[in-house]
């Protein structure tokens, strides 16, 4: 099953310069060499014993991991993932994204005010939403326009800590960047292993969905770097679509954008597209909205950015969908 992915880009010319993905039935990907970990310099053999996934292990990631990451700063940068899994934990559940021991996340405590469970039975996958201490009608209703019957369920109670979840945004970006631009990365690298998560202003990341609730085996990422010198212009973009997520940032550059830590508002806005192409069957796009942008430039604890997922069911047909509602305080304010 091959993943070639396509972007397109509303922003000035960019040029993709590193890309690596991975999907079912295709082998792994190993990326750097070992010997020397790019984020802390670190050259001892015997700290390399450890797999360090590239991407995280919770959004599905079977197949892409990293030679030069310390099995250290592995440790240290958990933390980053968790944040980040938690921000979304309600579409790896619904999902049904297999995680680390093929395991799918389940969102919230079966005894809470709201949860989302994943389950096996009789062989196929079965989604369980629970509210509780909230009126029937809260979350059942009807489109009169089309006749659906509308499940509206929380998201999640998992609190998670947005400056966190975008060093793990960076932490995947700098794992793809060729070695000769690593020194342009230098001060965002260090920021990595600072204790001050919120130092960097403008933490804006841009998120989108595709098929919600079939969670896809596969994921891709890509560094875009700017053809011209405009410094107006980011000069480093990254995206990474793992299963139905896809993550857009601007990877900070030490000079090329103007003064550290660079203050452009730039906001990405790439339409990513996966197509699978499973032997002797026709292709399969696999699109991802426009993104709507977060504001993570925040550390302290926070509700999780999916505050509900609405699934609609027609009656007759059987037909539905799956669509998420993100929380309004998560939102990125208007340009001014």
């Amino acid at each position: 099953m091959s993943t070639p992915p396509e972007a397109t880009l509303e922003s000035p010319d960019y040029a993709i310069i590193a890309m690596v993905q991975g999907s079912l039935g295709e082998p792994g990907v190993a990326l750097g060499t070992k010997g020397r970990c790019r984020f802390c310099g670190q050259t001892e053999p015997r700290a390399f014993r450890n797999v360090a996934h590239t991407l995280p292990e919770a959004f599905g990631n079977k197949w892409v991991t990293s030679l030069d990451e310390c099995d250290a700063c592995n440790a240290s940068f958990g933390t980053f993932d968790d944040a980040l899994v938690k921000s979304v934990g309600a579409i790896l559940t619904v999902g049904g994204t297999q995680g680390k021991g093929n395991k799918v996340r389940q969102t919230g405590r079966s005894d809470g005010s709201a949860s989302i469970r994943h389950g096996i039975v009789d062989g196929k996958r079965s989604i369980s939403m629970r509210a509780n201490g909230t009126p029937f009608a809260d979350h059942f209703g009807v489109n009169r326009k089309t006749g659906e019957l509308v499940f509206r369920i929380p998201g999640g109670t998992e609190r998670f800590i947005p400056a966190r979840a975008y060093k793990a945004l960076v932490k995947m970006a700098v794992a793809l960047l060729p070695a000769d631009a690593l020194p342009n990365f230098t001060k965002i690298i260090a920021w990595l292993h600072s204790t001050d998560d919120d130092l960097l202003p403008h933490m804006i990341v841009g998120i989108s969905f595709s098929t919600i609730g079939n969670s896809p085996p596969l994921l891709a990422a890509a560094l875009l770097r700017r053809r011209s010198g405009n410094r107006d212009t980011p000069y480093m973009l990254f995206v990474t679509t793992m299963g139905s997520v896809c993550m857009q940032f601007v990877l900070k550059a030490d000079s090329q954008d103007g003064e550290w830590p660079s203050r452009l508002r730039t906001r990405p806005n790439i339409r990513w597209t996966n197509m699978l192409a499973p032997p002797g069957e026709e292709p399969l796009a696999l699109v991802y909205d426009y993104p709507i942008h977060l504001d993570w430039g925040r550390a302290g604890l926070e509700p999780p950015v999916i505050e509900a997922i609405v699934t609609a069911v027609h009656p007759q047909t059987g037909q539905g969908h799956m669509s998420a509602v993100l929380r309004k305080s998560a939102l990125a304010p208007s340009p001014s």
